[in-house]
């Protein structure tokens, strides 16, 4: 249980731990790229052995694919979406909160491009795809790898490998064990339905192959990953407008890279911060704890919040909550240039919110890290300075839609003015350079994610994975509407329900080598037979109600893989 004490008393603890600890220092950074992400880098570079990581999930799954097998830097990928024609997603909830949603929705209706959806569930995006290709759980790479072997029939791209892939040979040899006759059985999608996706892919003039976490379900594994990115290679999407580019950085931010959750290894974690900001996807906790030290650990969040991993650590610092303090907006992957805006106060900061960069102010003297950590407005101040002096980009304006570029404002303080009144910079459009040839290596298809029996699927929403990240009304309206399944709730067909014999918001115990758990059920005819989607959504808030008892998270009923992988796993469903 949490207990009061000052901040000089938590802070000494810290520093005593970090100082007594032979294990890495870890900052957990769930908002990538803002200037407090430079500001944990410098941190942690100060202790001769920290680790600047970033959620096992996000909106950059492919980027960060790309970027391993290039060697080129992913915070330096973005997805040109503006000048894209046709996007094939596998499971990523393009229309339901992945990354600029206003942006993503402008451009759909405006029919820039089209999008394809492979996805196990009719999602909310695969609804408002053009084409949604229902596919088995956990098969995505079959299916990849049997698209693969469909392009390289075409001559075009068979020639593009030769001079992109070095060890080309080796990766067809491997497509022709995964055609789409060879792989319709288990993935559950027709050899003609995969086959005109192909010719669909390489008549678009700019089409991107993208993975996309589930902000429930976590990542795809990593060999999955790693085809879908291979897939954007063959397609020549890589450094190309349209498609997958290399851009430049936010000024001041060169140097600033992350390591996912999951790569870090297990144990080796001595001393863990957790950033306060909230990516809008969930982490199971088992995959933080085996990351930790089994010697001696301390886990320390700053949040302004209890979520569910700030209830778990060992020490909270309450940090100041949206629209309490100045903030800059982090920049997303999801453009072809970078982008930084302001995000001004608008309520008064809560007497007990310390800001982050205080404590590890506070830090470095006590454990003689000797970084300088400026205040926060100062360092965003630093940031538009940097701007201002890189004499790039633009600044548009939020009353009229005005764009000005940088060049022509006289000092940095006139930047800021109009950055702090609204505007938003944007960088400009990085010369593209040939792709260097890459190598793909072994995939291990037989990896793959493949279950026997009944299967259960997590599944969430962005940005409302928990009650934390609600205000009451909204959790009120969860409760009340059915919109959205809340937390401990499983769908499934009416097949599967007549099977099990099970009825509409009835109770069920389902069973998987995690734990067991009871839970409501609600028949849909959307949900494949064979399959439970389980919801990781917002528990009441405070409230407990018979429809919607409190339970814990079914994410805990999720086994977490070597890679990080919790997206699948088997099942068994018993009536109440």
């Amino acid at each position: 249980m949490l207990s009061a004490v000052p901040l000089e008393r938590a802070v000494e603890r810290i520093a005593a731990h970090m100082n007594a600890s032979t294990g890495s220092i870890v900052v957990l950074d769930r908002q990538p790229g803002r200037t407090i992400s430079a500001q944990y880098h410098a941190f942690l570079r100060g202790t001769g052995r920290g680790i600047l990581v970033s959620d096992p999930a996000g909106d950059d799954e492919t980027l960060s694919a790309v970027g391993r097998l290039t060697g080129i830097p992913s915070s330096s990928l973005g997805f040109d979406l503006q000048n894209a024609t046709m996007l094939l997603s596998f499971g990523a909830p393009m229309f339901d909160g992945w990354g600029n949603p206003g942006t993503m929705n402008a451009l759909h209706s405006a029919r820039t491009f089209t999008v394809t959806q492979i996805d196990p569930r009719y999602s909310r995006t695969a609804r408002q795809s053009d084409q949604w290709i229902a596919i088995a759980p956990g098969t995505e790479r079959l299916a990849a790898l049997s698209l693969a072997s469909i392009l390289l029939e075409e001559r075009t791209i068979r020639e593009r490998m030769r001079t992109s892939i070095k060890d080309h040979e080796q990766f067809t040899a491997l497509t022709r064990d995964f055609t789409p006759e060879m792989t319709a059985g288990t993935t559950g999608i027709t050899p003609e339905t995969l086959r005109t996706l192909a010719q669909q892919l390489t008549r678009a003039a700019a089409p991107i192959v993208l993975c996309g976490a589930d902000p429930g379900g976590g990542p795809m594994d990593a060999e999955t990953e790693k085809v879908i990115a291979v897939l954007n290679i063959l397609l020549g999407s890589v450094g190309r407008r349209g498609g997958i580019m290399v851009r430049e950085y936010l000024p001041g931010m060169e140097s600033v890279e992350h390591t996912r959750l999951q790569e870090i290894p297990d144990g080796s974690v001595g001393t863990l911060f957790i950033d306060g900001a909230d990516s809008g996807y969930a982490i199971p906790w088992i995959l933080i704890r085996k990351k930790l030290s089994t010697d001696a650990s301390l886990v320390v969040s700053f949040s302004s919040v209890l979520d569910p991993l700030t209830a778990e650590a060992d020490i909270l610092i309450p940090a100041p909550a949206p629209f309490e303090v100045l903030r800059d907006v982090h920049v997303t992957s999801h453009s072809a240039v970078p982008s930084f805006a302001l995000s001004v106060p608008i309520l008064p900061l809560n007497e007990n919110a310390v800001e982050t960069q205080t404590v590890l102010r506070m830090l470095a003297e006590k454990t003689g890290n000797g970084t300088e950590i400026p205040e926060n407005e100062a360092s965003l101040k630093a940031a538009v300075q940097r701007i201002h002096d890189s004499k790039r980009g633009s600044v548009q304006s939020p009353a009229d839609g005005a764009v000005t570029p940088v060049k022509e404002f006289s000092s940095s303080d006139d930047l800021w003015n109009a950055l702090a009144s609204g505007g938003l910079w944007t960088g400009e459009e990085k010369k593209q350079n040939r792709l260097h040839p890459v190598t793909v290596a072994a995939v291990r298809p037989d990896k793959q994610q493949q279950h026997d029996g009944l299967v259960m699927i997590a599944s969430g929403y962005h940005g409302a994975l928990h009650a934390a990240q609600l205000s009451p009304v909204m959790s009120k309206m969860f409760q009340e509407t059915d919109l959205r399944p809340v937390n401990n709730t499983i769908l499934l067909s009416p097949v599967t329900a007549q099977q099990v014999g099970i009825q509409h918001d009835g109770q069920a115990v389902i069973t998987t080598t995690a734990g067991t758990q009871q839970v409501r059920t609600k028949i849909s005819p959307a949900v494949r037979p064979g399959v439970l989607e389980a919801s990781i959504g917002p528990s009441p808030n405070g409230t407990e109600t018979p429809g919607h008892p409190s339970a814990p998270s079914l994410l805990r009923l999720f086994p977490v893989s070597a890679d990080g992988y919790w997206r699948t796993t088997t099942v068994t469903l018993q009536k109440v």
